[in-house]
């Protein structure tokens, strides 16, 4: 067995640098696409590990386990595009069962991470330097590095470690993810808040709260009120101003697109895409926004439970997950591998240097 010998380190170690390899080499996928399906080699790698070792559920990756077990009998009723989705969330949370430890540092990944993507930029080609921080505009765009730049922000100014929180920050904003510098924001005001009281805040109750809050937003900015509101003050409806998100929103909160059982259980993984076809006449169209899209397919009891679970982790993480919360408003990112397993790699470490 990987991690009952003496060897479990070296073991250990070889398993995740070869993840991670996998996983960064696909980030090259701009400038050579045929890498974008690397990443994909890690489910057999996953199939081989689970024939030769066991595995262990960590706390802080509980909710996304819970969530595929939960959701797992809606692939029966799902498309094909929802069974990737589901796929692509496998690649990124199957390999965290196998791994107890990660013996190397963040600072380490983060170096790796950063090389891959100075690689893509010169690979690429830049062309004229140009950077707006109103527009949303760089040369250096990029949303996968943008959202994993943006976690490494977070992880490192909740471990203080204020070197690396400026140089890590100081990538988020070269590639330009507006929604990835507020989310980094909010972070840092949040640890701004005495302990004791950020523990009321961040816990899982609370939180439902605000997801709630944030759900009728989304509904609210779907409605004809709110588009007289941005007609009357800002001279521009409201689809221009969410940037049509609030036409894909709308179709979400169609009540004749729902029935009791799909509002609890879910419409099954991929149909959103089915649905959102019809307004915008593509074939594939991302709602980006996870939280709606989970609701939709997955149903309100899964995206209840995966809440819950996602804040039942101890303070630190909790900080960390915010982060990933309010992405998950804007994006796509539950399903983006690249960031995901990120995401998992970096709440493992700030968990296991708190725990131990």
């Amino acid at each position: 067995m990987f991690f009952s010998d003496r060897n479990f380190i070296v073991k250990n170690n070889t398993i995740f640098l070869l993840l991670v390899s996998l996983i960064l080499f696909s980030g090259l996928d701009a400038a050579f696409e045929l890498l974008r399906y690397v990443k994909y080699l890690i489910i057999p790698l996953v199939i081989f590990l689970f024939v030769v070792t066991k595995i262990e559920i960590k706390e802080v990756h509980k909710a996304f386990y819970v969530f595929l077990l939960t959701s797992f009998l809606s692939l029966f009723f799902s498309n094909l595009d929802g069974i990737k989705d589901f796929i692509f969330i496998l690649c990124y949370a199957l390999p965290f069962l196998f791994i107890r430890d990660i013996y190397y540092t963040v600072e380490r990944v983060f170096l790796m991470t950063v090389v891959i993507f100075i690689i893509g930029v010169l690979v690429s080609g830049i062309g004229s330097f140009n950077f707006s921080l109103i527009d949303s505009t760089s040369s250096f765009e990029s949303h996968s590095f943008a959202f994993v730049f943006g976690l490494f922000s977070v992880y490192f100014l909740i471990s203080k470690k204020w070197r690396w929180f400026l140089i890590s920050l100081i990538f988020s904003i070269l590639v330009l993810k507006r929604i990835s510098l507020v989310a980094v924001l909010l972070c840092t005001l949040v640890t701004l808040i005495p302990r004791g009281f950020l523990y009321k805040i961040l816990n899982w109750k609370v939180m439902l709260l605000f997801n709630s809050v944030v759900i009728y937003i989304c509904y609210y900015i779907t409605t004809d009120s709110f588009n007289d509101i941005t007609i009357d003050y800002l001279g521009v409806s409201s689809s221009y101003l969410t940037m049509g998100r609030s036409v894909l929103y709308g179709e979400i909160f169609n009540y004749t697109n729902w029935d009791l059982l799909s509002f609890i259980f879910g419409k099954g993984f991929g149909s959103t895409y089915s649905l959102l076809s019809v307004v915008a006449w593509e074939d594939k169209v991302h709602l980006h926004n996870d939280i709606l899209k989970i609701m939709y397919e997955n149903g309100v009891l899964t995206l209840i439970i995966f809440l819950y679970f996602l804040y039942k982790v101890p303070l630190k993480n909790r900080v960390f997950v915010l982060y990933i919360n309010i992405i998950f408003f804007t994006d796509n990112t539950f399903t983006y591998t690249f960031v995901m397993f990120f995401f998992m790699f970096l709440t493992l470490k700030l968990y296991n240097e708190n725990t131990n």
